[in-house]
Order: C-alpha cells, then structure tokens, then sequence
C-alpha cells in the first residue's frame, strides 16, 4: 500500500486537510496557506487518489463552464476538470460529498505530478465557499490603513495596475492580486486566496471591506457611486460562481448583502496617481491621514 502524507491548510478561515500519495508534492502556493491544526478538526477533507484511467459520471450534466463540468450522482456533486499538458489534455475527477466533509479527488497516475499543479482549481471551492458564507470575486485586494479596497472588473481593465498605483504612490499592501474571497461575518471581509493568476500575488492576510471599486478605462478620471439593482448587476458577473440550485437562493442573498453593506464605486480612469487621488479623497474622506 502506498504511502499517504497529509497537509493542512487555512484558506479564508476555512480548514481543509488534504490527504496525498507521499510521492506528490503540494504546489508551491500551497504552502503559503499551510496552518497546523488538529487532526480531525478541519472543516473540508479531500483525498486525493492516482487511477489508471478516469472515467466520466453517470449521473445528470448540471453546468458547463470552460474546461469544467459539474454532475449530480449518487447523492454528490462530481467535477470533471480537463487540464492541458504538454501534447494532450488529460481529465481529472472530483467527488464532492453533499456535507462537503469528505471529498476525493481522482488525478491520471501517469501525469499525476502534472496535475498538481492545477490543485487549487480543481477543489470544487465554489460550492465549498458557499456552504461558509463565502464567496470568491475576480478582482484585486488592497489593504490601506487596515481596510480593504477591491478593484474588480473584466479581465485587462486594469486591476492591476490601479493596485499598483495604490502601492506606489500610499504605500498600501496588495493582498490578492486576482481572486478576493469575501467572507460575510459581523461586517464584510476581504481574504487572499491561493488564485493569484499572473500577478503572483497571494498572502494569506485578511481586511475588513472598506469599498469595492469597478473599473472603467477613460481619458479623463471620474468616480460615481452604484446603488441598489445598478450596482447587483454591474457586480454579479465579477463573482466566480458555478453554483447549483442548492445554493442558488444563499449565492443570491449574500451578493444583495454586499452590494447594501459596501459601497460599490464605478471608477472611469487613467493609470495615473490622480485617480489614487480620486479614490482616496472619495473612500476614505478627509479621514485619511497621509502616508
């Protein structure tokens, strides 16, 4: 029998433990999240197992998105995750248990090394999230004087680079670079994931939620608040969701939450330091100490 090593991780205050062959190796953003806990006090379990071959579900097809398929069988959900190696694309299998408490993780011996690289997307952490009233959000967060900003919107619009600026110009931290996972508590939080996409950025840090800045590209900058249904649909396709109906009317209820408890801003901009500018004297107010 082969030999089995387990890791365990904090991610957005949620403990998972994840039960590996000793031969494979965690990918490298994992152990930015590695916390030590005891054993049999982790929220989410997965084991992961090595198969010869990975068959596809019987039960009934529920979403597609992109290189991922999400099943109903057997009383559990089942991911089928396709990922692309060198020649080929190769398919991994997730059953996800109902309780989200034991979940197993089925990955092609053959590329099985290759695969752990693609861990983190292939957790199921949508519905996971959910279950602890949390959610993930394409976007960048930035902690400034202890409270957390998002700058969020399509992909190249420039949440980088106002994070950047925000960097440079006030010395503010940048938490997250691509996905920001909001934990609905007392008040709003803003969490680094292990998604950092091409910015390379996660910490696993944590800010209350202070505004959540959509992004526009202008010539000129300009700054106006969204309210009420304007700011749930401007803000509902940023959120990273692949959600069932289960979950459905908890998905729904938790964005209303946040578009009435934070204030969501349209920022029209220029990669400059006067929309810093902008958005410090309109966030932060006149509150703001200079740094």
């Amino acid at each position: 029998m082969e030999g089995r090593k387990k890791y365990k991780l904090v991610i957005a205050g949620i403990k998972i433990a994840i039960n590996m062959p000793e031969n494979l190796e965690l990918p490298n953003v994992g152990f930015h999240f590695e916390e030590n806990f005891q054993d049999g006090k982790e929220d989410v379990k997965y084991e992961i197992k090595c198969e010869s071959h990975i068959e596809n579900p019987p039960g009934t097809l529920l979403r597609s998105i992109g290189e991922c398929e999400l099943y109903h069988c057997d009383h559990k959900y089942v991911y089928m995750y396709t990922f692309q190696i060198p020649g080929k694309k190769e398919m991994a299998r997730l059953e996800l248990s109902h309780d989200q408490t034991d979940n197993v993780l089925y990955i092609p011996q053959e590329y099985a090394q290759e695969c752990m690289r693609y861990l983190f997307s292939m957790l199921g952490m949508e519905l996971i999230l959910l279950r602890h009233n949390r959610i993930c959000m394409h976007g960048a967060l930035v902690r400034y004087q202890g409270e957390g900003m998002i700058f969020t919107g399509p992909s190249g619009i420039g949440k980088s680079t106002q994070s950047n600026l925000w960097e440079k110009y006030e010395h503010a931290e940048i938490l997250n670079g691509d996905r920001v996972i909001i934990q609905e508590d007392e008040q709003m939080i803003g969490h680094g994931s292990p998604y950092a996409g091409s910015s390379g950025i996660y910490r696993k840090e944590q800010a209350p939620i202070k505004a959540i800045i959509m992004l526009k590209q202008a010539k000129e900058n300009h700054i106006e608040r969204l309210t009420g249904i304007q700011a749930f649909k401007t803000l509902f396709p940023r959120f990273l969701v692949f959600s069932v109906d289960e979950y459905t009317e908890t998905l729904y209820n938790m964005i209303q939450r946040i578009v009435e408890e934070v204030p969501i801003y349209l920022l029209s901009c220029r990669p400059d330091q006067e929309a810093v500018e902008l958005v410090k004297e309109t966030v932060f107010g006149h509150n703001c100490e200079k740094v």
